[in-house]
């Protein structure tokens, strides 16, 4: 980027090679007291300030170089990318291949739904009345319990006067017998 001094023909000044500590005043800086150092014109900072059109053109190129080699990366990691996204999506569409629509499971709450509210009303119906049958039942088995338990009590009652029968019979017979054995007194006394 460094450009060679050239010396202009017309230019009075002294020029020396290299950085100097000899100032001299520049010609057609535009300001009176601006001072740089010998051997800096102003034609070549006003050359310097303003490139020529093959720097400009040069500049662009390596600009559009670096442009297109940068796009040329990222379309490279889109492309990636992009295979990755479609490798990622086909591998959720073959998982969720098997799960049903969203109307097949919309149909299937609705039936649930449908389903519980019948169950829920058929309770409500017939649930009164299986309470009060149950009810019913439960007065039923308590009166056949105490049927049962007062049946008991005549069956041991009947089975105690069955079992104290024979005796009683043995003795009624005894005593007929006694009877019948003694004579009878009647004409002799």
């Amino acid at each position: 980027m460094s450009q060679i001094m050239q010396n202009d023909p017309e230019d009075q000044t002294p020029q020396q090679g290299g950085m100097g500590s000899n100032v001299t005043s520049m010609r057609g800086s535009g300001s009176a007291g601006s001072r740089a150092p010998q051997g800096f014109m102003p034609r070549e900072t006003f050359e310097m300030s303003n490139p020529s059109r093959e720097e400009i053109d040069a500049k662009l190129s390596a600009t559009e170089a670096r442009i297109e080699t940068t796009m040329a990366r990222m379309d490279a990691r889109i492309d990636s990318m992009a295979a990755k996204l479609d490798s990622a999506m086909a591998l959720i569409d073959a998982r969720l291949a098997h799960l049903p629509s969203t109307w097949q499971l919309i149909i299937t709450v609705l039936g649930g739904v449908v389903a519980s509210a019948g169950l829920s009303i058929a309770v409500l119906t017939y649930g009164g009345d299986k309470f009060d049958s149950g009810a019913l039942i439960t007065t039923q088995i308590m009166e056949t319990r105490a049927l049962a338990d007062e049946n008991a009590k005549q069956i041991k009652d009947v089975s105690e006067r069955l079992d104290a029968l024979p005796g009683k019979l043995l003795d009624a017979i005894e005593k007929r017998n006694r009877v019948d054995q003694v004579p009878s007194d009647g004409g002799a006394q």
